[in-house]
C-alpha cells in the first residue's frame, strides 16, 4: 500500500499505512506517514489514533495522551481510544481519580448508539460527495495487517469506495471474529464479491 500514498499523499487511507508500518516495528516511518496524512485530515479520528499508538510503543506517553486528548475533542466516540488513555494515564502515574474518570466513560460506553451514527455519517457522505476510486496497482493487492482497534464496518466502507475490495475482505473476516450481526457481515462480503467479479 506503500504506492498509494506515493500517488496518493492525501488518501484517506493513510493510519492503516502508518498502521501495517507500526506492526511492523518501523516507528518512525509509521509516525511519518501520521503527521503528513493528518497535515491533509487534521481531525481524522483514525490517523490520531494510531500516532497516538505509535507514541505510545516508542514510550513518548505524554505525548501519546496530548494526542488523544486532540482526537476526543472532535471524535467523543471512540472506545479504543479510551481504553488506550487509561493504559496511559496509569503509566504516567495521573491521579487515580482522573484514571477513574476515563475508565467509567469506557465501561459505560454504548455500542450500539456509535454503530448508528457512524451510519448516520457515512450516509451522509455517500449522498454529499462522489466516491473516487484510487488506481491500485497488483502490488497493492497485498493481505491488510491492521490492529484489532481499526478492523471496523467503517473501515471495510472505506476500503470499499476507493475500491480495494481485497482489502475490504481482509477486514471482514477479522470481524468475522468479534461482529455480533453475522448476517450484515455475509450481506457486505456478498457485495464486495460481486464488485470484484464485475471488475474482472
Amino acid at each position: 500500500m506503500g504506492t498509494i500514498l506515493q500517488n496518493h499523499p492525501e488518501t484517506i487511507l493513510f493510519p492503516l499505512i502508518a498502521d501495517s508500518y507500526s506492526i511492523d516495528g518501523e516507528y518512525s516511518k509509521a509516525e511519518e506517514i501520521c503527521k503528513t496524512g493528518l497535515n491533509h485530515h487534521p481531525d481524522h479520528a483514525d490517523g490520531l489514533f494510531v500516532l497516538a499508538q505509535i507514541n505510545s510503543q516508542k514510550k513518548n506517553y505524554k505525548i501519546a495522551e496530548g494526542i488523544l486528548k486532540d482526537l476526543f475533542k472532535s471524535h467523543t466516540v471512540y472506545p479504543e481510544a479510551l481504553n488506550l488513555l487509561v493504559e496511559i494515564q496509569e503509566k504516567i502515574n495521573r491521579s487515580p481519580n482522573t484514571v477513574k474518570i476515563v475508565k467509567k466513560k469506557y465501561e459505560q460506553f454504548d455500542y450500539t448508539t456509535a454503530h448508528q451514527k457512524t451510519k448516520k455519517i457515512l450516509t451522509k457522505k455517500k449522498i454529499g460527495a462522489q466516491n473516487t476510486a484510487l488506481s491500485v496497482s497488483p502490488t497493492d493487492l497485498k493481505p491488510l495487517k491492521v490492529s484489532p482497534q481499526l478492523a471496523t464496518l467503517t473501515l471495510v466502507k472505506i476500503l470499499e469506495d476507493q475500491g480495494l475490495y481485497p482489502q475490504a475482505l481482509d477486514i471482514l473476516d477479522m470481524l468475522g471474529e468479534k461482529e455480533n450481526d453475522k448476517k450484515k457481515l455475509i450481506e457486505y462480503r456478498k457485495k464486495i464479491l460481486k464488485k470484484i467479479h464485475t471488475n474482472k
